[in-house]
């Protein structure tokens, strides 16, 4: 059979039917499809940066300490979270109008990438300008996403004493000794201001204020060097009738200035009791003298006992102990050239139920003290049951032989403890 023979006048009727319904099921279809790709999926834990996210810093605890000096210095302890990881603290704006302190915490968001959904705590100290306040009670108030408050007091006005006139061309050392008041009265009420000792008793707290009494005609004394390595007695001085003493016409240089309880003047003066300041049972401080310089050396006094544990008073709050873990550098019996500079660092653990914090300082206990300071304070607060890795720098003796440097650490009010107690740790090195 021939097939039929199809001419494009023929086709044409078809291909026109089929522009108009290809078009149709395309458009009818387009209800099944994307219009675009799919967006992907979100990452679990993630979220994208936008500007309008809570960009703040939730307040959580407040902690005021007061440290041991006078003027009286206070930092504010701020613990907080931020709400992801996309926001950054950069620190604290503080205002003081009259009697209150006003600290914003300043964050921002970072954007431009994922930020991890989970809270981001944060542990900062923030300084306080009180220098030169009047006495009297302090609020002080830190904001962000809330806000959290909490007060201080200043017995006294804290102003700074003037430094006394020193002649041209020298250097002066001069400073008070003055009775430190704590005691327990009889219906069991304590009187002056007494803190823990860290042994479930108490103590006076080491901090001079116009209210305490100056000690007149204790004799002070001054020798050449560092009163761990002191020479001879270069000068002795007595305390005037408003407990102050002077050394002038001094040169560039270290000094050791010391106050002996026991002396033959000072005995009936003072036994029995108990030095507070510049340490408990500590009645020696050495001062580095610059040219024309000036350094204030102050003696504080407690007529004690304080308060026995058993005697009425308040419960201690918590108590002070540090455990040594380890040698992180420079262990016992190291060989040193003379006059090697090194860092000493020990690992020790805090095994008491007090937070230690830069309140609490490394301080020097005995034996040689290898050019070492009297007094470092701590850079982190450390709380019970964690570690601390705590350095120093010092320096190898010039002659030959086995040298040790014992240390300990001091809490805010004074109290020094070692390692299981009082015991020290330290650094044993041999000189060639």
């Amino acid at each position: 059979m021939p097939m039929p023979q199809i001419t494009i006048t023929t086709l044409l009727p078809v291909i026109f039917a089929l522009t108009l319904i290809l078009p149709l099921s395309a458009c009818t279809g387009s209800a099944d499809l994307p219009d675009t790709a799919p967006a992907p999926a979100a990452t679990a834990g993630l979220t994208t940066p936008d500007s309008e996210a809570n960009n703040q810093a939730t307040i959580q605890q407040v902690d005021i300490n007061l440290m041991e000096s006078f003027p009286v210095q206070v930092n504010v302890r701020i613990a907080g979270s931020l709400p992801n990881s996309c926001v950054v603290l950069n620190g604290f704006n503080t205002v003081q109008t009259n009697h209150e302190f006003v600290i914003s915490a300043a964050t921002t968001y970072q954007t431009g990438g994922n930020c991890a959904e989970q809270l981001q705590p944060f542990d900062q100290m923030v300084s306080l300008p009180v220098v030169g306040l009047p006495a009297g009670t302090y609020t002080v108030t830190v904001e962000g996403a809330n806000s959290v408050s909490n007060s201080f007091a200043l017995a006294v006005d804290n102003v700074a004493p003037q430094a006394p006139q020193v002649e041209p061309d020298s250097a002066a050392i001069s400073g008070i000794v003055w009775e430190d008041t704590c005691r327990v009265l009889a219906d069991g009420a304590i009187e002056g201001a007494c803190v823990s000792d860290g042994q479930g008793g108490y103590r006076a707290d080491g901090i001079f204020d116009n209210a305490e009494a100056r000690i007149p005609d204790i004799e002070v004394t001054l020798s050449a060097g560092p009163c761990s390595n002191a020479g001879s007695v270069l000068s002795a001085t007595a305390t005037d009738a408003a407990g102050t003493y002077l050394f002038g016409r001094l040169q560039p240089g270290e000094y050791c200035v010391a106050v002996d309880a026991e002396s033959a003047g000072n005995a009936g003066r003072l036994l029995p009791g108990g030095w507070t300041y510049p340490g408990v049972n500590v009645s020696s401080t050495t001062v580095t003298l610059a040219e024309n310089g000036y350094q204030a050396a102050d003696f504080g006094w407690n007529r004690g006992p304080a308060v026995a544990p058993d005697s009425g008073g308040s419960a201690v709050s918590c108590r002070d102990e540090a455990l040594f873990v380890a040698d992180v550098t420079i262990p016992d019996g190291t060989v040193l050239a003379a006059g090697e500079a090194f860092e000493k660092t020990w690992r020790l653990q805090n095994t008491g139920s007090c937070t230690w914090g830069p309140d609490y300082s490394l301080v020097f206990a005995g034996g040689d003290s290898m050019s070492g300071p009297e007094r470092l304070p701590l850079t982190q607060v450390v709380k019970p049951g964690e570690t601390l890795d705590v350095s120093v720098q010092l320096v190898a003796p010039a002659a030959a032989g086995v040298y040790r440097s014992d240390w300990q650490l001091r809490s805010g009010d004074g109290y020094r403890f070692g390692s299981g107690g009082e015991s020290p740790f330290y650094a044993q090195i041999e000189v060639e």
